[in-house]
């Protein structure tokens, strides 16, 4: 594979670094970045008792890699002891485990919304406890299905996702690169791109390939101008990387 397929990365750090320089291995011209930070949330303490007085659940979502940080951050992992613990892929799990906690499910591939909501854990939930760990405005399918099977929904932020600074030459660079690729992880991500670009840089974004994590964010593009927008099927970094171009199968994704 060679450059001549330029990828716009726009996952939040660390994991936006870590799948640029999986990219940049596989010879791809790769522009990195999230048009969203994150932070903490803005009174720990209070989401700390909160959160402690909400557990034992029997099912904890965490919705993303940084609100399992957090939430071990806030209660330490023995308060999610006795809570079947949901994460939205393998790579999130193994950051789980190794932050303490157990008792982990996940969906195999995918890593989004609908994925999740697949797993055995999440369709028989009638009466039972489920807390969703999220920052403001994540994950809305997950709250509204779960509600809709009979579960009582908790709903808790426990980290904010901001606007992230424009570096001074990502504009000139994208309007002058042909061919563009833009990796989609959520919707938020997505609003918060279009958001925050030029319209002419917003205009390469919706002339070349998007890939989205759903068809629901697919959908989102598309309304956004994105005539290209594709429904990767999955979030995760495998998922995506199986969607460029000469790069279906291999080593690369294992």
């Amino acid at each position: 594979m060679n450059a001549r397929h330029p990828v716009l990365v726009t996952r939040t750090p660390p994991e936006g670094e870590r799948l640029a320089a999986r990219l940049r291995q596989l010879g791809f011209d790769v522009l990195n970045w999230s048009p969203l930070r994150l932070a903490g949330p803005a009174e720990p303490s209070r989401i700390a008792g909160r959160l402690q007085g909400l557990l034992p659940a029997d099912c904890v979502i965490m919705t993303s890699p940084e609100s399992i940080r957090q939430a071990v951050g806030l209660v330490g992992a023995a308060a999610f002891a006795g809570s079947r613990i949901v994460v939205p892929g393998s790579g999130s799990a193994r950051q789980a485990e190794q932050l303490g906690l157990s008792d982990i499910a996940f969906p195999v591939c995918g890593g989004n919304s609908e994925t999740m909501l697949e797993l055995p854990e999440l369709r028989q939930v009638a009466d039972k406890s489920v807390l969703i760990l999220a920052a403001a405005g994540g994950r809305r399918l997950l709250e509204k299905s779960l509600a809709a099977r009979g579960a009582r929904v908790e709903r808790l932020h426990v980290y904010q996702r901001l606007k992230a600074p424009l570096p001074p030459d990502l504009e000139d660079r994208l309007v002058q690169t042909p061919q563009l690729t833009t990796l989609i992880s959520s919707g938020g991500a997505l609003k918060a791109l279009h958001d925050q670009l030029s319209t002419q840089a917003w205009q390469r974004v919706a002339a070349g390939r998007l890939l989205a994590p759903s068809e629901r964010v697919a959908d989102m593009a598309r309304a956004l101008g994105c005539l290209q927008a594709e429904n990767a099927g999955g979030a995760d970094d495998l998922t995506m990387i199986a969607c460029l171009p000469g790069l279906t199968s291999g080593p690369h994704l294992r």
